[in-house]
């Protein structure tokens, strides 16, 4: 970009490695998963929070009425086909979020013109007609 920045020296370099995937089923015998031990992916679009606690409330409530002997046992296997879908979705788009948010090269100005939320844009965004001062 032609800064005239240059660094030097370093204290401490690293590297960061972006991890995803996903288990197989949410319930095995009594054991249930959620949230990161259920699925894994980058920070990119901060869906890992919500996904966690959203699997969580969707087990609590079961776990609760299953345990209270008001319905059977067999609501907890809804529980795999309500969430892994949707653990499957998150990790597919923050995937494609930490793509595109990593590119570099040629491909760069792109986007992040086209996309903003996947990067800092160097272009300001020009306001319409409708929205200038008169």
């Amino acid at each position: 970009m032609g800064g005239g920045i240059r660094l030097s020296h370093p204290r401490w370099l690293t590297t960061f490695e972006v991890h995803h995937g996903q288990v197989e089923k949410y319930r095995h015998g009594r054991v249930f998963l959620a949230g990161d031990a259920a699925h894994i992916h980058s920070p990119a679009g901060a869906q890992g929070r919500n996904t966690g606690i959203q699997d969580a409330a969707n087990l609590a409530w079961k776990l609760a009425l299953v345990v209270t002997g008001r319905v059977g046992a067999d609501l907890l296997d809804s529980y795999h086909d309500e969430r892994h879908p949707v653990g499957a979705a998150v990790v597919r788009m923050a995937t494609k979020q930490t793509a595109i948010g990593t590119l570099s090269g040629p491909r760069r100005p792109c986007a992040t013109s086209c996309c903003p939320w996947s990067g800092t844009s160097t272009r300001s965004p020009r306001p319409s007609r409708r929205d200038r001062p008169r």
